[in-house]
């Protein structure tokens, strides 16, 4: 009989650049970003996506619907840690369905 691990696997984590999502972009409807640069268009993406992070934190809890990204779910949790309760921020994203 096999022994029991106690070790935990962490996840991998895939790391998702501007110009991915550029090139992502321009394949799904290139003429979206018409003649605009890349550098531009990856540039654009990065300060979106630090705009919405930022909506993100300074939210303490709620619902910020975003469109075309789905649902973001922001609740205050308790977590025991140490013998002490604790206040975390649990973030979770809804993904919006694609159009059929």
């Amino acid at each position: 009989m096999a022994a029991k691990s106690n070790e935990v696997t962490t996840p991998s984590i895939t790391q998702v650049k501007a110009d991915a999502l550029v090139e992502r972009i321009k394949t799904s409807n290139p003429n979206l970003l018409n003649k605009m640069p890349d550098q531009r268009a990856a540039k654009l993406v990065r300060h979106t996506l630090r705009a919405l992070a930022a909506e993100i934190n300074d939210t303490d809890e709620g619902r910020l619907r975003v469109t075309g990204l789905g649902s973001v779910v922001i609740q205050q949790v308790k977590r025991e840690k140490d013998g002490t309760t604790q206040k975390v921020k649990r973030v979770v994203l809804r993904p919006a369905q694609p159009k059929a």
